[in-house]
């Protein structure tokens, strides 16, 4: 589908979400919350349901153990384009969930890690994989200049791409929370983008 459908299209639409949390208190040290979202959305007249589940260990008295997983849908989309000058220019679309259009996007995504605490300093890492589905690109369908805003009026075709996504990585923050000075120092070692 050409740019031209949905940049200069106005829409709109409604969401309503409920969101149920249990959190099982049957272990000392394990704290385990089990959640789910459901999200109506208008334009598609589906519900999408979202299931959490959320683990933590307290291994130590200053080492927690913690691992995630959950799914998530997006239903407001932002997209960029460039210009062959690298001027970029952003727009918001709703999806429509309609093949070769604009898809609702879906990821889910897991998570594992640790948490420990000692003399002021808080070390937190995390090991994540998150799965997209959905991701769009809007691209030009030929070579050529063009500068301004993507219209109708655009003397140049753009197509909405639509496919997958996958990436990996590792979170650190350093916390640093007693004493005169305080701050913190965090690293995101990207695995895949």
């Amino acid at each position: 589908m050409d740019d031209k459908g949905v940049v200069n299209k106005e829409t709109a639409a409604t969401q309503h979400s409920a969101y149920l949390q249990y959190n099982v208190k049957q272990f000392k040290k394990l704290n385990i919350a089990l959640g789910l979202r459901n999200t109506y959305y208008s334009i598609t007249s589906k519900n999408y349901l979202s299931p959490r589940v959320n683990l933590s260990y307290k291994a130590t008295d200053n080492l927690l153990l913690k691992a995630s997983c959950s799914k998530y849908y997006q239903f407001l989309r932002t997209n960029t384009r460039e210009d062959r000058f690298s001027k970029t220019y952003d727009f918001w679309v709703l999806s429509n969930d309609i093949p070769d259009e604009i898809p609702i996007a879906s990821s889910k995504q897991c998570m594992i890690g640790f948490n420990t605490k000692k003399d002021g300093f808080e070390l937190d890492v995390e090991a994540y994989y998150k799965t997209m589905d959905g991701v769009t690109e809007l691209a030009p369908t030929a070579n050529g200049f063009l500068t301004g805003e993507v219209s109708a009026s655009s003397n140049q075709e753009f197509k909405f791409f639509t496919g997958t996504g996958l990436t990996r990585g590792i979170d650190v923050l350093l916390k640093k929370s007693a004493g005169k000075y305080t701050g913190w120092l965090s690293y995101t070692l990207p695995l895949d983008t």
